[in-house]
């Protein structure tokens, strides 16, 4: 060993030594002298910690001990703790891991070097003691490594041959579109690269074999493109099966076991189940918010469309998408009180996240489509039609407020037209039939179904008399008015039921709303 690695070597064990008198302030940053990688968030560019990197500097090379505790760009699960090799101070693209290296030095070295899932404080630090640990034997070879140009150049191409292998064509090639660009695209293929090769270490067969199930790899290794570290593990079953090994230490031994407790309370099948469950108090409410802005709308006239059920139904996409952003807050009441085990399983990793919060993205969203949906909600309960003591008010835009008012007095007739399915529907005929307006255009189909049994008795009230459709109306032109249709006397004439239309004209009826 050299005098420059004998001088750093005791620094590891230091650093573990002053760890183990640290609280819960160690998942702040990782150590005191540790460096904090932050991203700035928000107008006020308030930083947040990414990752906590403690950095070991050996001269020719140094060794990096990161910590992230949430999902990154190169970490497929998040609270990780992982060790990074930098052999070629000059290489600023590539980093090398453990696995890249140990495996060519000592092919029975099967130790556990990636941690992730940590849920707590405590097991933090075993974790870090049990990598650094590792990692010390090999500071040595590390060296001699690095000093050699030949090993070192062979150590990275090796690097260079497991990507070229998980892209399946030479990445490394020339393009035409100049350096700087294959620069970044080499960097970006990198990070995916490093994501891809944790979620190996995150799957369930590796865990399995952490626990001494080595018979797990041959499902991984089924797939396609693996990388050569689990190539390595898999060669090597036969003999772990007649002379087993431990590959994670008693101290950090929950491994599987944390992964397991929060996949399951993450997963899938659970957060649909607690998005059915949220669903209908949801629908509670938004149902008190929407009847009570539709009753302080329409509290003074003698129909609200509204005020119906079939009119708040319309609003049922908007409510199941709250349900699934609020899904993991619901699933973590319900495992709190039907499946109280596996929430205590849980609840140490979830604390741990409160300290290291997850990306501000998620949270956002979650109020962005909260406050979204209110005013959706408000919106359809402002957008009725209103029966009023002289007039009817039709909703002509989105918008509150913004309606058409038709007078009594300016409707000549009523018309009930009947669907071949047994609905029906209502055409008023205005200005001595020169004009007319169907209330199908401003409302649902399943909505109009219900409304048109409240109308016949409020259409009597004011002398209107509800008659039977013609067998042929006058066809109209659309006007400028969305709402209403135009059309000279002689036009030619079309059934709305048909939908034939004249040889110049456009039919009257509007589409009903689905």
């Amino acid at each position: 060993m050299s005098k420059k690695t004998n001088n750093q070597l005791p620094d590891l064990l230091e650093t573990f030594e002053e760890l183990k008198t640290l609280g819960d302030d160690i998942l702040l940053p990782l150590s005191v002298e540790s460096d904090t990688l932050t991203e700035k968030v928000g107008k006020a560019q308030k930083e947040v910690p990414v990752s906590h990197l403690h950095r070991f500097d050996f001269g020719d090379f140094f060794i990096s001990i990161v910590y992230t505790p949430n999902r990154s760009s190169l970490t497929a699960a998040p609270s990780v703790l992982e060790a990074r090799i930098c052999l070629d101070r000059t290489e600023s693209l590539f980093f090398l891991t453990p696995y890249d290296i140990i495996p060519y030095i000592n092919q029975s070295d099967l130790i556990c070097r990636y941690f992730p899932y940590i849920e707590s404080a405590e097991r933090l630090k075993s974790c870090y003691h049990d990598l650094v640990e590792s990692l010390v034997p090999y500071l040595t070879d590390f060296t001699r490594i690095a000093a050699d140009s030949q090993e070192l150049t062979k150590t990275y191409d090796n690097l260079r041959g497991e990507m070229v292998r998980c892209y399946g064509n030479n990445i490394f090639l020339p393009s035409d579109k100049g350096e700087e660009f294959d620069s970044t695209m080499l960097a970006f293929r990198f990070y995916h690269f490093t994501r891809w090769r944790s979620s190996f270490f995150c799957s369930n067969e590796y865990n399995q074999f952490l626990i001494g199930n080595y018979n797990a790899l041959t499902m991984l290794t089924a797939r396609r493109a693996v990388p050569d570290y689990f190539r390595h593990l898999a060669l090597s079953v036969p003999a772990l099966n007649q002379a087993p090994v431990k590959p994670v230490r008693d101290t950090s031994a929950s491994l599987p076991a944390m992964i397991k407790a929060s996949k399951r309370a993450t997963s899938f099948s659970l957060l649909l189940i607690a998005t059915l469950v949220a669903l209908p108090f949801l629908g509670i409410l938004f149902g008190i918010l929407y009847f009570g802005i539709a009753a302080i709308l329409g509290g003074n006239t003698e129909f609200y469309t509204s005020l119906t059920l079939t009119s708040y139904l319309n609003n049922y996409t908007v409510i199941l998408l709250v349900s699934f952003a609020l899904s993991y807050t619901t699933a973590n009441l319900l495992l709190r009180i039907f499946a109280k085990q596996r929430y205590l399983d849980y609840k140490p990793y979830r604390l741990m996240l409160k300290k290291n919060p997850p990306h501000r993205f998620p949270g956002k969203l979650k109020k962005i489509v909260i406050f979204l949906a209110v005013i959706l909600i408000v919106l359809s309960a402002s957008r009725g039609v209103m029966f009023k003591d002289t007039s009817i008010s039709v909703p002509t835009s989105f918008l509150p407020f913004d309606n058409e008012h038709l007078e009594y007095d300016d409707i000549e007739a009523v018309y009930k037209y009947e669907r071949k399915d047994g609905s029906f529907y209502y055409v008023f005929s205005l200005n001595g039939g020169t004009e007319s307006f169907s209330l199908e255009s401003v409302m649902s189909y399943y909505e109009y179904g219900y409304v048109s049994e409240k109308l016949a008795p409020i259409f009597e009230k004011h002398g209107l008399t509800v008659e039977k459709a013609p067998e042929k109306t006058p066809d109209t032109t659309t006007s400028s008015d969305t709402t209403k249709t135009t059309a000279p006397e002689t036009a030619p004439v079309t059934t709305p039921d048909t939908g034939t239309p004249g040889k110049d004209n456009a039919t009257v009826q509007a589409t009903p709303t689905m």
